[in-house]
């Protein structure tokens, strides 16, 4: 979430991260009650970005920046990444 700063569905952060759906679905809820991420406004489906509001984010953003491991190098692949669309079908 950090690198892309794009909402994220949970098939996108199972997509970049290699983590179970199942795992994403439940630790979720206890990263929204921490208030480490919410719930992205505008999206047609449940996505998720990180609360930059929040004291702990924004210094843990401002270190990767400071570390560049933020950098344009690091981005997502466009065309294997569709943040709000079905997964790709083959063929």
């Amino acid at each position: 979430m950090a690198k892309h700063r794009i909402p994220m569905t949970i098939y996108g952060l199972h997509k970049f991260s290699g983590m179970e759906r199942d795992i994403i679905r439940k630790h979720l809820p206890i990263l929204r009650d921490a208030e480490l991420i919410k719930r992205a406004s505008g999206s047609p489906f449940s996505a998720w970005t990180l609360n930059e509001d929040n004291t702990l984010i924004g210094s843990l953003l401002s270190l990767f920046a400071a570390a560049n491991l933020l950098n344009k190098e690091n981005s997502c692949d466009k065309q294997s990444y569709r943040p709000f669309k079905q997964p790709m079908t083959a063929g």
